[in-house]
């Protein structure tokens, strides 16, 4: 189908013979190239043995390298891991601390409101909450 669209674009006889002449030089250096290919093949069998061997030798120092680098990120995640459960905990404790600071922070607010409106008897209840929040909070073991 091809090489008749292609005849009746070409007008004369010794354009269809050229034309013809080339196709057929093609097909016949194609047929060349697999015989070549195919004896060199069969010739070059140590060769390609000795290549392949190669390859197979660097491919293994490239799964031996591999493996050495998968050993040392999995080391660097346990120290990123270690890291992160320390960090965690800490944060942990700072908001511990953070949410006892913040009450001892509203009694005394609430102190000084009830002091504004003469409210003793609220003052006086609210200082002694304030101290006993302040024992429990020395007594308990910190690192703050």
């Amino acid at each position: 189908m091809e090489l008749t669209s292609t005849l009746s674009e070409v007008s004369s006889t010794d354009q269809v013979n050229s034309f013809l002449h080339v196709k057929t030089c093609d097909a016949s250096t194609n047929d060349n190239d697999n015989d070549k290919n195919m004896k060199s093949s069969r010739e070059s069998t140590p060769d390609r043995i000795k290549r392949l061997k190669q390859d197979m030798l660097k491919i293994r120092k490239d799964q031996k390298s591999i493996r050495k680098s998968q050993r040392q990120a999995r080391k660097k995640l346990g120290f990123i891991n270690k890291d992160l459960a320390f960090i965690k905990s800490e944060a942990e404790e700072v908001a511990r601390l953070s949410e006892r600071i913040q009450q001892r922070l509203n009694l005394i607010f609430m102190i000084l409101e009830a002091r504004k409106n003469n409210d003793n008897v609220k003052a006086n209840i609210l200082v002694g909450s304030l101290r006993l929040l302040l024992s429990s909070t020395t007594n308990s073991s910190t690192k703050y």
